[in-house]
């Protein structure tokens, strides 16, 4: 049953005056909740979807229920590490829109404060991983290949939220639904092409294309172009002719064709839905060049559109179209088609640059022209012909697919590539063109002929010699490009490649390979680091192979020698990659480096046979190898530069003073003599030293002579030697005087003696030569010295280059120089009164005189010298025979009070050493009066009281 309630006017007033009183009770409320009791904020926590466009849309008011109650007041989004995102001053509903995709995993946090408290709550993000699919709509006729395949625009749109990685759109199936024929309907079928996405976590989501397909307009005279001629080009990218539709297009774009023919002249095929048949004949006519047809075209529309004609009208005189019958859709259409040919033949003489090996005698070469191919799309090729140039024009016949010469060339050697033009005619004289390059390639190794022995001799520390003065006759049948030397320890000769290394490449695994760093101040690395240089920028074919060989063995010595990190086979595999693209390694390693237009030899190599290597190689980098030994000699003569103090002179206390060491030992130039006379031959440096000797020396830049360190060489010996000075000093003394018989004062004089140094500068002699090792320089001594030590000592060098015999060595025949020293032993010094302490005057008292009772007539007792002493020699170092002698004159005086005697005594003195053996009778003979040195003593002997 029904409820009816039924209001009167009088009851619809109450119900009104009721419900606005009531309305306005809730005004008042409200407001004054609004004005007089603000609440702080109260939150919750959200889940939030992420919407397509990888953001989140938050209302304040889902997060603060009571906004109307809280506000105003401030809002803060804060990421988990407690940074504030956004900030706002809410006054009323507000959303904020958060990237929220990079929050997707640990959420936000948010509060909300004012004056009357504060709040906070969480936000996380949820993701959909189901990706969405949008399509398109769109409509084409019946011809269009959409129908068949294909997206329509760029393709279905796709979104999947927070996704890095664009989904992939798979095709799944068309649903197609056919549309009847009726008039009126220009809808063929709808096509509803699915696809399928898949999302990250299997979840699979579709979505349409829908495709309209419209039926074709009536054909018609207005709409459809039949022409009486169509003409073409042979050869040409294949296009469509004969009858042809106008089809309205989109809007804004111009009317577009649609062929009744396919490009090859066949009748097409349409979609069963479009409602159209064509079926065509073709009637050939007889050509020389071209091709010439009569077509007969008869179309059928069976189903068409109601598409109004907005092309430009077709109905003109040109066009053929003719209709069959009444039917609509139903012509015909005869048309004259002509292809004309315009196209040359298609020619292909193969390879770009072939290559014809040379005769391994002369470097010509005897060969036919390679066959080449030559076809033509409208008709035949009728003549092939070559032109080598500069050597004549070759026919070529038809054999098979390919065209082919006959005919033998004889070409002599060629550095350069001979060039071949290819020309192919068809029967329309349509010419072809193609070039190709013929290279004749050597392939025959060179001979190599190194000489059996090559005689080097040195000018200098240092010489490079050209690698040509080792080749003897090295041949190749066509030319040698190529020829080096190196000896065969090049990696330690004038070198040392291990002093600094640098670190070339590390490999994955932590393997290093080094290469030596060539020094420019060492002339032999700065010879091959020029070479490696000329190798790199040289554009001979061959230098690159011969600068990977170089780079190889560099690499090798430093990883596998210098730095010894690697094994040779462990180097090998890992060095490939660092030699140039292509590198045929075997050569390479084969080959390996040192080679350079010349050779080093240093005075090291004197007198030695270093083996040398010769490389020859030709154009085509075919090689070989041959040995040579090289003999290497110093031809420079020995100069002596400086001659050594050849006559020197010291005294024999010199000679005498021990002032050297000898065997921990002191000694003097006298007891190293000694030594010497005893067979002890190390005597010969010590006097190299004090004497001087002959130095091997060299010329520096300036002309200054150096040593093997290419000091600046002094020559010069400071050698101390004794003289002995004597000089009269005056003193007071007392004398007796025999007249007055009384003592009384004198100024006497006396003499005495002193030893002095003088220093003397002598030189050390000079042999300039330029390798040292094989100049030789032996020294003999001896001396001619008498009793007393004084004489000369001999010195005397045998100076000459010869090499000693050895393995691997040769002799040469000496020629010897010879050079002297006389070093004189001298006594310079006279004989002298001060070299002697003298006995001095004497007073004596005895009983009687007494006479020495050898009957010499001198006095004796206690006058004898062995009483009152005799004269003391001082110098006794100084290689002098002193003989000492005396006699007494005896005198009575009689003026005294006693009796006494004045005994007048007369010393004698004589150096043997000049004078020969010594005589008994030295002082009374007269032979050596002028030899002999007296001094007076005086005696005076007075009786005792």
């Amino acid at each position: 049953m029904k409820n009816i309630y039924i209001f009167t006017s009088i009851n619809r007033r109450i119900m009104e005056n009721y419900i606005f009183r009531f309305l306005i009770l809730v005004l008042l409320a409200t407001m004054g909740n609004d004005i007089y009791a603000q609440s702080g904020p109260e939150c919750r926590s959200l889940n939030m979807a992420i919407e397509s466009d990888d953001s989140s849309t938050l209302r304040i008011a889902d997060a603060v229920p009571n906004l109307a109650g809280a506000i105003p007041f401030t809002f803060q989004l804060l990421n988990s590490a407690g940074a504030v995102l956004q900030q706002v001053y809410v006054t009323g509903p507000l959303s904020l829109r958060i990237a929220a995709c990079q929050y997707a995993n640990r959420g936000l946090t948010f509060n909300a404060f004012n004056n009357q408290g504060s709040c906070e709550g969480n936000l996380t993000f949820k993701v959909d991983q189901t990706p969405s699919i949008q399509g398109h709509d769109t409509m084409v006729y019946c011809i269009d290949p959409l129908i068949y395949s294909g997206m329509v625009g760029s393709g279905p749109e796709v979104t999947a939220p927070c996704s890095t990685v664009e989904p992939k759109i798979n095709f799944v199936a068309d649903w197609v639904k056919p549309m009847p024929c009726l008039p009126g309907n220009d809808t063929a079928k709808i096509i509803y092409r699915e696809y399928e996405v898949m999302g990250k976590d299997g979840s699979r989501s579709t979505g349409f294309d829908t495709i309209y397909v419209k039926r074709l307009p009536l054909m018609t005279r207005n709409n459809t172009f039949c022409g009486e001629r169509d003409t073409s080009y042979c050869g040409d990218i294949q296009q469509n002719f004969g009858p042809y539709m106008l089809l309205p297009g989109p809007a804004g774009t111009p009317c577009q064709r649609l062929y009744l023919l396919n490009p090859d002249g066949s009748a097409r095929i349409f979609d069963a839905k479009c409602g159209l048949q064509v079926s065509s004949e073709e009637l050939p006519f007889e050509s020389d060049c071209g091709i010439m047809k009569r077509v007969t075209v008869e179309i059928k529309q069976s189903c068409y559109g109601t598409t109004a004609n907005a092309c430009p009208d077709q109905d003109v005189a040109q066009n053929v179209l003719t209709p069959v019958g009444t039917t609509p859709g139903y012509w015909t259409c005869d048309f004259w088609s002509i292809v004309l040919d315009t196209t040359p033949p298609v020619l292909n003489c193969g390879e770009k640059i072939k290559i014809i090996p040379a005769s391994s005698h002369d470097c010509g070469a005897d060969f036919t022209l390679p066959p080449v191919t030559a076809a033509d799309v409208c008709g035949e090729v009728v003549m092939v012909k070559a032109i080598v140039e500069g050597w004549g024009t070759y026919q070529f016949f038809k054999s098979g697919s390919q065209w082919i010469s006959t005919d033998l060339i004889s070409i002599s050697q060629q550095n350069d590539t001979i060039q071949v033009i290819y020309e192919a005619y068809d029967q329309c004289h349509n010419l072809a063109l193609d070039s190709c390059g013929l290279v004749i390639k050597d392939r025959t190794v060179p001979v190599a002929v190194a000489a059996k022995g090559v005689n080097i001799a040195l000018g200098s520390k240092k010489v490079w010699v050209d690698a040509q003065n080792f080749d003897q006759g090295s041949w190749d049948n066509c030319d040698i490009a190529i020829l080096l030397a190196r000896r065969t320890d090049w990696k330690a000769a004038c070198i040392d490649l291990c002093d600094s290394l640098k670190l070339v490449s590390v490999t994955p695994e932590g393997d290093s390979i080094y290469s030596p760093v060539l020094n420019d101040m060492d002339d032999a690395e700065d010879y091959y680091r020029e070479t490696l240089q000329w190798l790199t920028y040289d554009s001979q074919y061959c230098s690159q192979v011969l600068l990977d060989a170089w780079q190889y063995d560099l690499m090798r010595h430093a990883t596998v020698e210098c730095k010894a990190v690697l094994d040779e086979n462990h180097f090998d595999e890992l060095v490939k990659p660092l030699l140039s693209p292509g590198a045929d390694f075997d050569k390479v390693k084969q080959l390996g480096g040192g080679w350079a237009p010349q050779v080093p030899f240093s005075c090291e190599d004197v007198c030695t046979t270093v083996k040398v290597e010769i490389l020859v190689m030709d154009y085509w980098c075919n090689w070989s190898k041959s040995w040579s030994d090289a003999l290497v000699e110093d031809k420079s003569p020995i100069e002596v530069a400086k001659e050594i103090s050849t006559e020197i002179s010291i005294a024999c206390r010199t000679f005498k003073e021990k002032r050297y060491d000898h065997n921990s030992n002191d000694a003097s130039i006298e007891d190293l003599l000694a030594a010497f006379d005893q067979g002890d031959q190390s005597v010969l440096s010590e006097f190299d030293q004090i004497f001087g000797t002959y130095q091997k020396v060299w010329r520096g830049n300036d002309g200054e002579l150096i040593d093997s360190n290419g000091m600046a060489l002094n020559c010069d010996i400071t050698f101390i030697d004794s003289m002995c000075v004597c000089q009269d000093s005056v003193v007071a003394d007392v004398v007796f005087d025999y007249h007055t018989g009384t003592w009384i004062d004198v100024v006497d004089t006396i003499r005495y003696c002193q030893s002095e140094d003088t220093t003397k500068i002598w030189s050390h002699g000079a042999l300039l030569v330029n390798c040292s090792d094989n100049v030789h320089c032996t020294q003999t001594l001896w001396h001619d010295l008498n009793s007393c030590g004084q004489g000369v000592i001999y010195r005397k060098w045998s100076i000459w280059k010869e090499c000693q015999n050895g393995a691997g060595g040769h002799m040469t025949a000496p020629d010897t120089t010879y050079k002297t020293q006389e070093i004189r032993i001298i006594n310079p010094d006279t004989l002298d009164l001060g070299k002697f302490k003298l006995p001095p005057d004497t007073v004596l008292q005895a009983c009687a005189l007494e006479y020495d009772p050898d009957g010499s007539g001198n006095v004796g007792g206690g006058a004898h010298p062995d009483s009152i002493g005799s004269p003391m020699y001082l110098f006794d170092n100084d290689c002098s025979q002193i003989g000492v002698g005396y006699f007494d004159k005896v005198f009575e005086l009689v003026d005294t009070s006693r009796r006494c005697h004045a005994v007048i005594r007369t010393w004698c003195f004589i150096d043997w050493c000049n004078l020969g053996e010594p005589t008994d009778d030295w002082i009374d003979n007269p032979t050596y009066h002028g030899s002999v040195l007296k001094y007076t003593q005086h005696i005076l002997i007075c009786e005792q009281l």
